[in-house]
């Protein structure tokens, strides 16, 4: 069955990992323990759960020219991403004989494959151009307009698998309203200079967010106990933005040799910045219900209620959500309160409704809060409740 983009984010995880060799995640120590033999390679590509097959076909790469016909094969698997990761890989070994298994990815469902081909074909372009042959005819490979073209090419060596613990990488997210900001910071500590250093995102959430200028960044040098910095802005294309941010940093070290270093991926969840406040009366909330789905969360947070209430009420507001019920109760020392409010999405005109409820122990300063979401968009739902959750208790908590 074909995994949905939701459940991509696992996978490019374990990708990366299986790139880079990280040997201090047991489960994947283990899993790669079984994957030394070429035929081993070969045999899991072809069954297991996805992230066995992916870590076969990274394996299977180290093979050279021996693994084509596994990977030919494993560009065909049932799981969108070992698709494309066995694509790239294929290409870097044997880039003149790639052009029709390029051409067969124009109708792939997923986009990271058609993507991955893109690449591909432009690789094996360059890498022609390179070896001073003829390239071949551009493959009619169709590529959403939503997904800007690579800045520059990555490297032409195969995909490195040295990894280089002195060299550090870091990052930072920001997000302002339609636009997310992810910065990375190269530095090197080593004793010599790095070059040709390639920062690549590997993955993001194509859905709903479109770079501004392309996907790779190219630093010429950084000398050693230097640091450089590279920044990708994205502008976003709906309301519900949600999912990894997977970077890729390659150089070459003092040595000559391709390596890469550890990029960390970075969690993206950002909702409410693109909505706008949505004016309902109490009346009007039925008839806009109808048309919604509903989900809920719990959760006890140890704060006093009162502050609770206030902060949930700023909160609403500061989502950019119309608060247009609030109702509170006071019995003995319990303080009870229900909240609803609404926004409308600027993208899509998707809309939302929240509706908090509180009980609160004046006594034992805590609270049990109920937040249910409700949105003719049912997509956005968990990310809605979660976010709001998340925004709530930091806000509290660090006020408590």
């Amino acid at each position: 069955m074909e995994n949905t983009p939701d459940d991509s984010g696992g996978i490019l995880s374990r990708l990366r990992r299986a790139l880079f060799l990280e040997e201090s995640d047991p489960p994947l120590s283990r899993m790669l323990s079984g994957l030394r033999s070429l035929q081993a390679c070969k045999d899991a590509s072809l069954a297991g759960e996805p992230e066995t097959r992916l870590l076969a076909v990274c394996r299977l790469a180290e093979f050279g020219p021996e693994a084509i016909g596994g990977l030919e094969i494993a560009c065909h698997d049932d799981t969108g991403e070992v698709r494309a990761a066995a694509l790239v890989f294929l290409t870097t070994i044997d880039p003149s004989g790639v052009s029709d298994t390029l051409a067969l990815a124009q109708d792939d469902p997923l986009e990271m494959v058609v993507q991955a081909a893109e690449y591909a074909h432009e690789w094996a372009v360059l890498h022609s151009h390179t070896q001073g042959t003829p390239g071949s005819q551009r493959p009619q490979v169709v590529v959403s307009t939503a997904v800007s073209q690579p800045a520059a090419p990555m490297s032409l060596d195969p995909v490195p698998i040295r990894t280089r613990m002195d060299v550090s990488v870091s990052n930072e997210l920001s997000v302002n309203d339609g636009t997310v900001t992810f910065r990375i910071r190269v530095s090197n500590d080593t004793q010599g200079p790095i070059t040709d250093v390639d920062v690549r995102l590997l993955a993001y959430p194509a859905d709903s967010l479109r770079p501004v200028d392309g996907t790779v960044r190219t630093v010429p040098r950084i000398g050693p106990g230097e640091a450089r910095s590279v920044t990708f802005e994205m502008s976003a294309t709906r309301e519900c933005i949600e999912g990894e941010i997977v970077p890729l940093v390659v150089f070459t070290d003092v040595d000559g040799q391709r390596a890469s270093a550890p990029a960390g991926n970075c969690t993206v969840r950002t909702f409410f910045e693109r909505l706008e406040p949505l004016n309902i009366s109490p009346s009007e909330e039925a008839t806009l219900l109808r048309a919604m789905k509903g989900w809920s969360r719990e959760h006890e947070v140890p704060v006093d209620p009162v502050t609770m209430f206030e902060a949930i009420r700023d909160m609403l507001d500061r989502c950019n959500l119309h608060t247009f019920d609030c109702k509170t109760r006071r019995e003995s020392s319990v303080l009870m309160a229900s909240l609803k409010a609404a926004g409308t999405g600027s993208y899509t005109g998707l809309k939302v409704v929240l509706h908090v409820l509180m009980v609160g122990d004046l006594v034992s300063k805590k609270c049990q809060l109920q937040i249910h979401t409700m949105s003719d968009a049912p997509e956005v739902l968990q990310t809605a409740a979660s976010e709001f959750y998340q925004r709530i208790s930091a806000c509290v908590l660090m006020t408590a």
